[in-house]
């Protein structure tokens, strides 16, 4: 039997990651996570990655720029070869998103990479920024399917208000959290290409 290296995935919006670093610790002691993405990490520069590092992953984070809050981050375990993407697809500093590529050692046929993409979506976007970051999303894609051969995506998040009906019928995306997660609403969302490969 040939057993594939697909990675599990933990998604949390952290409100203040600081703040909630050793329950996160306590959780991954207990739990087989191979991806920690995080959102609303509300880091800035001042602060070090050893500060928020854990031991056994590499930690990959885009802080906001101006101002404070927001912030997207990812935890991803050392068994993995893990990159940090740059796109040449533009508008690349007006989100919270970032790109990272995992290459586990063994894939199911045809995959090459897993593509994990860690994005905020500001719950004060108005329409039209909303539909520039999906249009963004979009983009970014169709650049990175360009570049790798059938790769596995997976794009999680908290998306807020964003309608992500577009991106998700243009890229034959499926949305794998069915529980509410704030209230009666799914507001953090995790998409893939490869929906057969989680539950």
């Amino acid at each position: 039997t040939v057993h594939y290296d697909i990675p599990s995935l933990l998604l949390t919006n952290a409100n203040r990651i600081l703040n909630k670093l050793d329950e996160l610790l306590l959780f991954v002691s207990n739990e087989l996570i191979d991806i920690i993405a995080v959102t609303e990490t509300w880091l800035s520069d001042e602060i070090s990655d050893s500060v928020v590092s854990i031991n056994g992953y590499t930690v990959i984070r885009r802080d906001r720029s101006n101002g404070i809050g927001g912030g997207v981050m990812c935890y991803i375990s050392n068994r993995f070869f893990v990159c940090q993407l740059n796109l040449n697809t533009k508008n690349d500093q007006d989100f919270e998103i970032l790109w990272i590529l995992i290459r586990p050692c063994l894939l199911p046929r045809p995959l090459s990479v897993i593509i994990v993409a860690v994005l905020y979506c500001l719950p004060w976007y108005s329409v039209g920024k909303c539909r520039d970051l999906t249009n963004y999303i979009i983009e970014c894609i169709d650049e990175l399917s360009n570049k790798y051969s059938n790769p596995c995506l997976l794009i999680a998040g908290d998306f807020n208000s964003l309608d992500c009906t577009t991106f998700n019928r243009c890229l034959h995306l499926k949305q794998l959290v069915t529980s509410p997660t704030r209230g009666a609403n799914i507001l953090d969302k995790i998409f893939t290409n490869y929906n057969a490969l989680f539950s």
